[in-house]
């Protein structure tokens, strides 16, 4: 009886933790996907940011080089974009 008492315990702590990960997925998907257009989006994350974050990447010897190359193309991984 206990190890089924410890089954049911783990089993309910498991779909409970899906829950919590499919309510936190859905409330992502909603604020990417539902409401204001991503110019907004991008507007309150653009006022989220720190300033001077992510500057060392202009300092690398690999952005110089890119800058420098006439038919460079910049991808960005994970934001499906490329910017020229």
């Amino acid at each position: 009886m206990e190890m089924y008492s410890r089954s049911v315990t783990t089993l309910n702590a498991m779909l409970s933790r899906d829950a919590a990960l499919k309510k936190q997925k859905d409330t992502m998907m909603d604020w990417i996907l539902v409401g204001r257009p991503w110019e907004e989006k991008h507007k309150v994350c653009q006022n989220r940011s720190v300033e001077g974050i992510g500057d060392w990447v202009f300092r690398t010897n690999e952005f110089k080089a890119w800058q420098d190359d006439a038919s460079r193309i910049l991808l960005c991984d994970g934001a499906g974009t490329a910017v020229d």
